[in-house]
């Protein structure tokens, strides 16, 4: 999550760019798996931004509110990081 204050400005985008760098260079992670809830747009862009590609539509249950959310489910594999 980031606050409203520094949206617009391509540092979530950054930053998952990073963890994705550092999960496949130095840890070997093969796979990262990401969602996003239908109405944020933002997040969607983030995603898309970063190489993942559209695997599936589910549902999230957020236990704190007591209520399920629909999302979007994103995947990218080591061999599909673009450079």
């Amino acid at each position: 999550m980031l606050s409203r204050d520094y949206w617009g400005r391509g540092l979530m985008t950054e930053a998952v760019k990073a963890v994705i760098e550092y999960g496949f260079d130095t840890l070997g992670i093969e796979v990262f798996t990401i969602g996003h809830f239908f109405e944020n747009d933002r997040s969607r862009r983030v995603i898309e931004k970063c190489g993942f590609r559209y695997e599936n539509d589910g549902e999230y249950y957020a236990e704190q509110l007591g209520r399920v959310f629909p999302e979007r489910r994103y995947i990218l594999l080591r061999g599909e990081r673009r450079a």
